[in-house]
């Protein structure tokens, strides 16, 4: 930590960050409860250190439950930045939810400050961006 704020100091990064707690759908290999948990359990005494800037999580629609949401709540009250990865759940909810509701449901929680959804083809891209958008 001492390292991340001197480089911090100096211009060299903007924040200091944590990044864990997949869903257990997020990856190839369903990760064991227990190891999510202790994940979730790890970030939340890294928040309680008051030393984090942002951290960043898996969070979607069908991977909201209370551990989740205690720890996005936790962020909130150490003035924490919530990053949310992976909302479309690398791609595994697109077919049954669209990823506009998916995005939506993320970006509608006020504790969220960001989403970062990843798109793996074009049409993800076109069904994200609405349309007439320009950059």
């Amino acid at each position: 930590m001492l390292a991340a704020r001197e480089f911090q100091r100096q211009g060299k990064i903007g924040f200091v960050r944590i990044t864990a707690a997949h869903s257990p759908i997020d990856s190839r290999e369903p990760r064991p409860p227990e190891v999510i948990q202790q994940e979730l359990a790890v970030m939340a005494e890294a928040v309680r250190t008051d030393q984090l800037d942002t951290m960043m999580l898996s969070y979607h629609i069908e991977w909201q439950g209370e551990p989740v949401r205690r720890l996005i709540e936790l962020a909130r009250e150490r003035d924490v930045g919530v990053i949310v990865k992976r909302p479309l759940s690398v791609g595994r909810l697109m077919a049954q939810y669209g990823a506009s509701r998916l995005i939506r449901f993320v970006l509608e929680n006020p504790d969220v400050h960001t989403a970062i959804p990843g798109m793996a083809r074009i049409e993800h891209v076109y069904e994200d961006v609405p349309r007439g958008y320009e950059a």
